[in-house]
């Protein structure tokens, strides 16, 4: 219901809190695909977070334009992200200390702060 409400608007930012939750990389609610795969066309900004990147559905990672990243040594992690961003990008994520970001923008390709 929120997502066909929201999708009704235009030039507005949408923050989605911890998507695994209700979608996963394999399947997803039809109106939060519309939403993520559509919402550009509604001048629509999404803005997600999800603690393990890997299981975030690919779908909605490559509608990215940056990526706020923090630290993780989950292996399963570390390959999405090299899959995504590379894998020095996913090297760096892997030695950040604890809420530290890497800001990855994927439109340039490479990471953007330190």
């Amino acid at each position: 219901m929120f997502c066909e409400a929201v999708f009704e608007y235009e030039d507005m930012t949408v923050v989605f809190e911890e998507v695994p939750a209700y979608s996963s990389a394999g399947s997803w609610p039809d109106a939060f695909a519309k939403l993520c795969l559509q919402g550009r066309h509604q001048l629509l900004d999404i803005l997600y977070t999800g603690q393990r990147f890997a299981e975030i559905r690919r779908s909605l990672t490559a509608q990215t334009d940056k990526f706020y990243l923090f630290a993780t040594r989950e292996p399963r992690d570390i390959q999405a992200m090299e899959d995504r961003i590379g894998v020095e990008a996913a090297q760096q994520v892997s030695e950040l200390s604890l809420h530290e970001p890497l800001i990855f923008d994927v439109e340039q390709g490479e990471v953007v702060n330190g």
